[in-house]
């Protein structure tokens, strides 16, 4: 038996203003993962997250409880069909006093880094869940739980089937809520604010780290959530030696005739995103950027010309690619791709081994159509808005202006 680990301090109400779902929403949220579970015939779900790609590692757990870690390597969820979930987390101070601050489940277990497995059979024993179909859900669909974890796990319940379930979650969360696109709303407008920031910051003399400064320090300000996705670069325009942004800061100087190229992803107060893209130049460009934020434009304008409930993704991309094939561009990003806790599917331009599971759109997904065309020369703009896929015509939620904003 695992002693039991709790906090030497009582749970009492946090005086900060923290961004929390209504208790509705989690419990219809559970609702819905249950009556997956009870079509799938499944016993229990367990979940785990970890803080790959910017903390969108946490979004399965998040999705469920609010928890979102830190330090922590892992966390799990334990889901059991007849019983209520269970939440474990790391033992260490600013992982257990956030959970006690952030999550919303009642039952939190704190664990060593050796004991993970020691606790998530207690629970499982607890709700006599030692035997049965197990279903694993991994942080996204291109990774999974800790080997040494799952090899205990079955070592320790050898009467258990288990199953990879991850579709099973990330299934729900593409279709968003009404309360999860108004929290994508205000990602969105910290993505107006940060790109109009950006662009009136940008100085000859600056450095790249310079630029990503403008953008924290802005989405922060503003009420935005750490770590968030930011990708920035800059080059020459008459000689680029670079045509995608990286997320790096580095200490290149900017100079007169110089182009930046930025995604910005910022994370609302509750962990949803949204993106924007931007292209700045420091003095008017050559007349071939303006010739390719055309072909941009044209295609980014195919795509969400058709981006509406039951679009196929195999129309989206032809559409998409049309204008940057017939001009002898190559085209670098996907023509969209669904966010909100994390990236996520569709992904359109993305090869098969992506696993694609989306075949076509549904309302009230939510994602972020991209136009980034390069030429041989590696001159390249980028222009990128967040969107609310309807029934009819798509509801654009990022306001910034596909453009090339000259300084």
């Amino acid at each position: 038996m695992v002693a039991k680990l709790r906090s030497p301090f009582p749970k009492v109400p946090h005086k900060q203003p923290l961004r929390k779902f209504s208790k509705a929403e989690y419990s219809n949220r559970l609702k819905r993962v249950k009556e997956k579970m009870k079509k799938e015939d499944l016993d229990v779900l367990l979940i785990s997250g970890n803080s790959t790609f910017y903390g969108c590692g946490w979004a399965n757990v998040r999705y469920l409880t609010n928890f979102t870690g830190t330090l922590d390597d892992v966390a799990y969820v334990i889901v059991p069909m007849a019983g209520d979930p269970a939440l474990i987390v790391s033992e260490v101070h600013v992982v257990a006093d956030r959970a006690y601050i952030i999550s919303t489940l009642d039952d939190i277990r704190f664990s060593t880094p050796l004991a993970y497995v020691e606790n998530i059979v207690e629970v499982l024993a607890e709700n006599k869940c030692t035997s049965g179909k197990l279903g694993i859900v991994a942080p996204n669909e291109y990774t999974s739980i800790p080997y040494n974890h799952l090899n205990a796990l079955m070592k320790e319940l050898p009467k258990i089937t288990v199953s990879d379930e991850t579709e099973l979650l990330l299934s729900i969360r593409r279709i968003k809520s009404e309360a999860e696109i108004q929290s994508i709303v205000g990602a969105s407008k910290l993505c107006d604010i940060a790109a109009e920031s950006l662009c009136n910051g940008i100085r000859a003399g600056m450095t790249e780290s310079d630029l990503f400064a403008i953008v924290e320090e802005t989405v922060v300000s503003n009420g935005g959530e750490l770590p968030f996705f930011s990708i920035i670069c800059s080059t020459p325009t008459l000689r680029p030696t670079v045509y995608f942004p990286h997320p790096q800061a580095y200490g290149r100087r900017l100079r007169s005739g110089d182009i930046v190229i930025a995604e910005i992803g910022p994370k609302y107060a509750d962990g949803y995103g949204a993106q924007v893209s931007v292209t700045a130049a420091l003095g008017k460009p050559p007349n071939e950027y303006y010739s390719i934020f055309e072909t941009a434009l044209e295609s980014y304008e195919n795509v969400t010309d058709n981006l509406r409930s039951g679009s196929s993704l195999e129309k989206l991309l032809l559409v998409g690619e049309a204008p940057m094939k017939r001009n002898r561009l190559i085209r670098v990003a996907p023509l969209f791709h669904g966010y909100g806790l994390s990236l996520e599917q569709p992904y359109v331009g993305l090869s098969k081994s992506w696993g694609q599971r989306v075949s076509k759109l549904e309302s009230n997904m939510t994602g972020a159509v991209e136009s980034h065309p390069v030429n041989r020369g590696r001159i390249t703009v980028r222009v990128g808005s967040t969107y609310l896929v309807t029934s009819g015509s798509p509801k654009r939620l990022t306001k910034f202006e596909p453009q090339i904003f000259v300084s």
